[in-house]
């Protein structure tokens, strides 16, 4: 459990780095700007980071968890894994991005709000080096180089908020500079991440359609998965903006960016269980180290919840000032939301180590639902504050749902021989693991 906490801070460590350098930009952007231009800037990370996740996160986690598996067995082979996805996450983040910049003017009048077509604009732009940036991440996550990471993510924070800070001193700040900063040092993280994670595709790999093959197969529900969330992920700032206006989506965004370690937090402990844990499927040990670990990081979880609260009314004020005080509320409800979704995430690992991407699609598009009707309820009423107790509703009435059918499907894998599971074992379309 030691190493597991080290890796997880290693890794915890890293994200945060881009975190902090997030929410610096934010801050300001906020002081000097204002809410409504906060607004703006923060629809356009949210489209960025959306339009990253086609195929995006999906495909990463694939790649990581069938690399993770042959890593030691057939290093060719998971070299190979990792090469395809690659190659399929650019292509695809290129189209999406010129689609996406072709309809950006379009949209914004389409929906009528001509104002969010800069926005559109260099989301469609940064898409690309964003998703590219994870995919390096997931490829380092695959061999548990987790100070490699930490070092990608340093240079990212970076080069993230240095152009900002330039761009303030010298009195040059605006919203179209901003998001052009922010652009450009998103495809320069991408390039330093590529460049530091060379070794990985270094040595013999394995071409050809049997890879490709089992990747592909269990993309499509994983995929699909991961999009769902990153649609619900994406959905508050999205819809205040449309309901509500800039002005709250600013004031949202406050609270919500301080919030955000904490998902990263859990974010953290998933990227060390999905390797690890993948080496133990079909093997007795897996039960007893997911009971170990859920118990401790739903600990953790009750720890960060009640200690975020308590700091609440005198942080969000102290960082971006009087004119955010209703910001303290949307914080203290999303913190209770990642906390939830802290300890959620044990559950969401064993559905990946499974291979059940099925499972996963199914439960995270009923939360999609369940959020979707609850924002389209509150937000018109409460604006920001209605948004945050969506997102803490939403999160909590489905923890039970993701426990239940983890612990099901867990259940056969501690009857199992002990054998560990082979690239021609049953995939989920072809019989349950």
């Amino acid at each position: 459990m030691l190493d597991l906490a080290w890796a997880s801070i290693q890794m915890f460590s890293s994200r945060a780095l881009g975190q902090a350098a997030g929410i610096a930009v934010i801050v300001i952007v906020a002081r000097e700007l204002g809410p409504g231009a906060l607004g703006l800037y923060s629809v356009a990370l949210v489209i960025a980071t959306l339009l990253a996740d086609v195929p995006g996160a999906g495909l990463d986690l694939c790649a990581v968890r069938l690399s993770s598996r042959d890593g030691l067995a057939n290093p060719p082979r998971a070299r190979g894994v990792l090469l395809i996805a690659g190659l399929t996450k650019a292509a695809w983040g290129v189209i999406v991005a010129a689609l996406a910049l072709a309809l950006a003017d379009p949209v914004a009048r389409l929906i009528g709000r001509p104002e969010l077509a800069l926005p559109l604009r260099f989301a469609a732009v940064a898409g690309v080096a964003l998703g590219m940036t994870e995919y390096v991440f997931a490829a380092l996550q695959a061999q548990e180089r987790f100070r490699h990471i930490l070092a990608v993510s340093l240079v990212a924070a970076a080069l993230r908020l240095g152009p900002v800070v330039v761009l303030v001193l010298a009195g040059a700040l605006t919203l179209p500079s901003a998001l052009v900063a922010v652009a450009a040092g998103a495809y320069g993280s991408a390039a330093v991440g590529a460049l530091l994670a060379w070794r990985v595709w270094r040595g013999p790999v394995q071409r050809g359609r049997e890879p490709a093959r089992e990747l592909f197969t269990l993309a499509r529900w994983l995929v699909l998965a991961t999009l769902i969330g990153a649609v619900s992920n994406s959905l508050d700032t999205v819809t205040l903006a449309q309901l509500a206006g800039p002005e709250a989506t600013g004031m949202y965004t406050s609270g919500r960016s301080l919030a955000l370690p904490l998902l990263l937090a859990g974010g953290a402990v998933g990227a060390v269980l999905l390797p690890r844990l993948s080496r133990l499927a079909g093997s007795g040990e897996l039960g007893s180290q997911v009971r170990r670990t859920s118990l401790a990081v739903a600990g953790g979880a009750a720890l960060l919840a009640v200690g975020s609260v308590a700091v609440g009314p005198a942080l969000v004020p102290l960082v971006y000032g009087d004119r955010y005080a209703e910001a303290v509320v949307v914080f203290q409800l999303l913190a209770l939301s990642y906390c939830v979704q802290i300890a959620t995430w044990p559950a969401l690992a064993v559905l990946l180590v499974l291979d059940r991407p099925d499972v996963i699609a199914a439960l995270s598009f009923v939360g999609l639902c369940l959020m979707g009707v609850g924002y389209v309820v509150a937000v018109p009423r409460l604006g920001a504050v209605g948004a945050a107790w969506v997102g803490l509703a939403g999160p909590a009435i489905m923890a039970g749902p993701w426990a239940f059918l983890a612990w099901s499907s867990l259940r056969p894998t501690r009857r199992s021989t002990g054998m560990a599971m082979t690239p021609g074992d049953a995939l989920p379309d072809e019989g349950k693991p």
